[in-house]
């Protein structure tokens, strides 16, 4: 699913991961959808990028995105690694896409 655009809020990381939302796209909590993005190496303000897993947060009501800007994929270890700085206050599974 291609993500068309949205706003970051510039937290950037050694991972090259952005925070960020897609805009008109609400999640569990009502507001708009949290992606991470991966790709861009500075802070942005809108992009466009693919879904290439999904992390189902099972003791909240929301689940997040994360995107790659540049068609990067970081494996599996690598992904979880980058978010575990907001994740690790949740349990979670991590779903990836295999068609991309």
């Amino acid at each position: 699913m291609p993500v068309q655009h949205g706003s970051a809020d510039g937290h950037q990381k050694k991972a090259q991961r952005s925070v960020s939302y897609v805009n008109d796209v609400f999640a569990g909590d009502g507001a708009e959808q949290d992606v991470y993005v991966f790709g861009p190496s500075k802070p942005i303000q809108t992009f466009t990028g693919t879904v290439i897993a999904v992390l189902h947060r099972l003791n909240d009501c929301e689940d997040k995105w994360i995107v790659s800007t540049d068609g990067s994929r970081p494996d599996k270890d690598g992904l979880l690694r980058a978010i575990a700085f907001q994740e690790q206050y949740f349990m979670g599974e991590l779903y990836e896409r295999a068609d991309c």
